[in-house]
């Protein structure tokens, strides 16, 4: 039901309060400096022989991969590139082993989008919106000003209602204001108090100032439906204040950077998705790590253990009490006889100290190590800014675990934060993150 439909001047009226309650979430109440606009409306430096605008445009070397013009939306650009590859790799019948040839990106492409729409939404009776463009002036140059002036707000109940309407504005979405048209559709469809309460206390602008980047709650807002603010498992206490992490296994996940200098911890419900793809997080870009294996993130007990663990390891010092884990014990070996689990736990805690390291966990429960791992797969990385000179292409790289080779590169690094004991050897230069 578009606006148009549903009641002439009071819902334009309550449409543009709407937005207006949005641009303060996105911007917060400071002007948008100008090269931020640019960045964010299509203007954001000289085209490139890929694209010339702020859209969802596949390359023409790899074509299923999003080009980004310029810096700033990667951290948009990056979570629709991870579930445009989720619903190319592994549709609903079976992995696609030429994923890397399909002639369906676009279809990918809003299948990907109506997913991420639906999964932001309060409730399932929550109307799930879609922005269009409306008709603007001949030869208005991009700007969020008139990006405002021209967006129609269209509310449905249906996912394949959404997928129709996203269709038949894919010149937009391809368009200068493609990202903005996608972005205001998903922020409207969770809402502005929704998002301001899964922030919490951490209350901040979805896009940053002075730089543009998306910050880390936009970012799990497009990975998970929730605006948290940070990548830790479930909810930590603070010195009496709720920091909202994420609270389930996502469908794809992230990684960083920023782990491997220890300036976070990402929990294993981001750590080990349901599908193995990753927006990789640096210090000022967001990419997309991946594999065609899905047997990778094929949960093992050892890994269910430790996401056990993880979740009730509330302030993440790498420790539960007896009473935790005694609960960890019971979903692990539900039909274990209770002496089995009493001496487990004794031996979890053979000093009685009160407290069970998660490193005596694994070596109790685990002395061999995770048996059931895969330890060779291939992985793929996409950036989708390309250098002056360069194509948007994949990288490729034949993983191993268990033979260690020091390697201080930053996909390297990036990869031990998920498999520690790894090596890489890639098919070419090494991964760019930034």
């Amino acid at each position: 039901i578009s606006t148009m439909e549903t009641g002439g001047s009071s819902q334009a009226s309550a449409d543009a309060a709407l937005l207006a309650d949005i641009c303060d979430v996105v911007w917060g109440s400071s002007d948008m400096p100008a090269d931020i606009e640019a960045r964010w409306c299509g203007q954001g430096g000289p085209p490139t022989s890929d694209c010339s605008v702020t859209g969802f445009v596949f390359a023409e070397s790899e074509r299923t991969a999003l080009v980004q013009k310029a810096g700033g939306p990667c951290g948009v650009l990056a979570p629709v590139q991870a579930y445009v590859l989720r619903h190319i790799m592994f549709p609903e019948d079976g992995a696609n082993s030429a994923w890397r040839e399909t002639e369906d990106a676009s279809f990918a492409l809003v299948s990907a989008l109506t997913d991420m729409i639906q999964r932001v939404r309060v409730s399932d009776t929550a109307p799930l919106i879609v922005c269009l463009l409306g008709k603007g002036q001949d030869g208005q140059a991009p700007s969020f000003k008139d990006f405002i002036a021209r967006v129609e707000i269209n509310r449905y109940d249906q996912p394949m209602e959404v997928m129709g309407s996203l269709f038949s504005i894919l010149d937009d979405l391809q368009g200068n204001y493609g990202v903005l048209l996608f972005l205001f559709s998903i922020l409207l469809s969770r809402g502005a108090d929704a998002i301001r309460a899964d922030q919490g206390v951490q209350l901040e602008p979805l896009v940053s100032q002075p730089f543009g980047h998306a910050t880390q709650s936009l970012v799990n807002l497009l990975l998970t439906g929730a605006a948290t603010a940070n990548v830790f498992n479930g909810t930590q206490d603070a010195d009496g204040l709720a920091l909202c992490g994420v609270e389930k296994r996502t469908l794809v996940g992230l990684l960083s950077l920023l782990e491997s200098y220890r300036l976070c911890s990402v929990g294993t419900n981001l750590k080990s998705p349901i599908y193995p793809i990753w927006v990789v997080a640096s210090e000022s870009h967001y990419s997309v790590l991946f594999s065609a294996d899905a047997n990778i993130t094929r949960e093992t007990t050892m890994a269910y253990a430790l996401r056990l663990f993880s979740n009730r390891d509330k302030e993440g010092g790498g420790y539960i009490t007896p009473d935790d884990a005694a609960a960890v014990l019971r979903a692990l070996y539900p039909d274990a006889p209770a002496s089995r689990q009493s001496a487990l736990l004794r031996d979890l805690d053979p000093e009685h100290m009160g407290v069970v390291l998660r490193t005596t966990f694994e070596r109790v429960l685990f002395p061999q190590g995770d048996s059931e791992v895969v330890r060779k797969f291939v992985v793929y990385h996409y950036n989708g800014i390309a250098k002056p000179g360069e194509t948007i292409r994949y990288s490729s790289g034949r993983v191993g675990l268990g033979d260690f080779v020091p390697d201080d590169a930053q996909a390297a690094r990036v990869l031990r934060t998920r498999w520690p004991e790894m090596h890489v050897d890639w098919d070419g230069p090494q991964p760019r993150l930034v």
